[in-house]
């Protein structure tokens, strides 16, 4: 239990005490033996490292999570340790490497039919083909993401979906549209509490210039 609160907390972007009462709850459960659910909050925990640049505990947490997943014999969990290694390799940008995560990944949710975690991976590999210049890649796989976010209803995956989807379409030159998008995305943002992506919407819509065309928060 003490876990899922602190992802709550990590999605509405209380980052520190989410940090610390993930701590809390992964000692618990390596005292308890309960590898899989221990597996799941290092992920979760690496990714948070991730935001705060932690890079090198954050690949800590992956390589533990990933040993643990192979052990316990967890192919989703393996197949989403890959996907925050891609994420620790493409902070690094370390581009290629990353890619090899993320197509492992992708194959591996297809097998599984994770429809969650594929719609996961295409939007990280939205996000890299970003980094790397190609907004067409980037606009393709962020709507691969967000078809089957929308399909299987899948509210926060929808919303990380469209922050990409309109980024991705602003810098390929349709500004307006991609504000409409990331507009969308901060509107389902604030009624998920999911500030993480609300923050980032709003950050991509300032850069843009668009702040001042939003309605206030919802409360």
């Amino acid at each position: 239990m003490d876990g899922y609160l602190a992802l709550v907390r990590h999605l509405r972007g209380d980052l520190l005490l989410a940090d610390t009462e993930y701590e809390a709850a992964i000692r618990h459960l390596a005292r308890t033996g309960n590898a899989r659910a221990e597996c799941f909050f290092l992920r979760h925990r690496a990714d948070l490292k991730l935001r705060l640049k932690e890079r090198n505990l954050a690949e800590n947490f992956i390589r533990s999570c990933r040993a643990k997943a192979e052990e316990g014999h967890f192919p989703d969990l393996v197949a989403h340790a890959r996907l925050s290694e891609g994420h620790l390799l493409r902070s690094r940008e370390r581009y290629q490497d990353a890619i090899r995560e993320y197509k492992v990944a992708l194959k591996a949710a297809k097998q599984y039919g994770m429809r969650g975690l594929e719609a996961d991976v295409y939007s990280e590999m939205a996000r890299l083909a970003l980094d790397l210049g190609d907004t067409e890649t980037a606009r393709t796989r962020a709507i691969k993401s967000l078809q089957i976010a929308n399909e299987l209803h899948l509210g926060l995956r929808q919303t990380h979906g469209l922050v990409v989807l309109g980024k991705a379409t602003a810098k390929a030159g349709q500004q307006a549209l991609g504000v409409e998008y990331l507009k969308q995305a901060r509107e389902l943002a604030e009624r998920q509490h999911y500030e993480l992506r609300a923050r980032e919407a709003e950050e991509e819509l300032h850069r843009l210039g668009a702040m001042g065309s939003l309605r206030a928060p919802l409360q």
